[in-house]
């Protein structure tokens, strides 16, 4: 199947040319967020975390800073700056339940733990790792503000509690690519993003080992950065190159493509990653230096 590029379209709901395409989710762009408060301009967002609360804090990797948003009656608000000589590079970001920031820096592939008064409160160092050192790739916080590491030196995902003492591993598949990311379903598995295979792996919750939740899906997918899910265990894939999300149903179904590359209001140029608060999206749009705002329709 041909891939199709509509660049002026806002609603891009390529799903219906999908085969399994069961249940169609359309993003609509609410909002695009340039700058901090002080009309300061964004620089090449790698990153976004939400939170329940309407917290959202965006890396600003080139400018080497952190904005505090909050996201009420569909739109952002605020951009207060955070930062910190500890974090030259933010890439990845988390927010744990007490309003800490996990920023995982690029070039120091060092974990900063920013409180939320904006303060640096040191780097997360894990306790008992078997194997020699972490390398981290990306991260996310679970329940109890456990913490997953996707460790690309070790070919593996490291889980700690929320003081960073070792609880259990899960290795790479065999002859795997490049893993580029993790994510946590909402029935607690966990899911990787392999960019070279463009394939989505799983683990469940006594599983040791990934295995492939998909195939090979370089039909749909061109380099695939970052993955996240929402409420419903809909997987949502950001392929950087094409400007697209993907979209994957639990059972590894395709479920659609949405969005494509361009730099107008709704199109996305080398997105990097996307969180999901509610209803809505937020997707780190790099290439375009800002953060897009979509609200999920069916």
């Amino acid at each position: 199947m041909k891939r199709l590029f509509i660049p002026t379209m806002l609603l891009a709901g390529l799903a219906a040319a999908l085969p399994a395409a069961a249940e169609t989710v359309v993003l609509q762009n609410l909002q695009g967020i340039y700058s901090d408060d002080k009309e300061g301009g964004m620089k090449i967002p790698e990153g976004v975390a939400c939170a329940a609360d309407g917290t959202v804090v965006v890396a600003d990797t080139g400018n080497a800073r952190l904005l505090r948003y909050h996201f009420s009656g569909g739109s952002l608000s605020g951009g207060s700056e955070v930062k910190a000589p500890q974090l030259p590079y933010p890439l990845r970001l988390q927010l744990t339940s007490h309003g800490d920031i996990l920023a995982l820096d690029g070039r120091l592939r060092k974990i900063a733990r920013i409180k939320p008064d904006g303060s640096f409160a040191g780097y997360l160092e894990p306790q008992g790792v078997p194997g020699g050192a972490v390398v981290p790739r990306s991260l996310r916080v679970g329940s109890g503000d456990s913490i997953y590491l996707l460790d690309i030196a070790g070919g593996r995902v490291v889980v700690l509690d929320a003081t960073g003492t070792f609880q259990r591993q899960v290795t790479f598949p065999a002859a795997y690519g490049f893993m580029s990311d993790l994510a946590l379903a909402p029935d607690g598995k966990l899911l990787l993003i392999d960019s070279v295979k463009a394939r989505v792996y799983v683990a469940g919750a006594g599983e040791q080992t990934f295995r492939p939740l998909t195939g090979e899906l370089h039909e749909y997918l061109d380099f695939p950065l970052s993955l996240e899910t929402d409420a419903q265990g809909v997987i949502y894939v950001v392929d950087q190159s094409s400007g697209s999300i993907v979209l994957i149903g639990q059972d590894g179904a395709m479920l659609g493509r949405q969005l494509s590359r361009g730099w107008k209001p709704g199109l996305l140029n080398f997105p990097a990653q996307l969180c999901v608060t509610g209803n809505e999206l937020m997707v780190a749009d790099r290439g375009n230096n800002r953060v897009q705002v979509f609200e999920r329709g069916r």
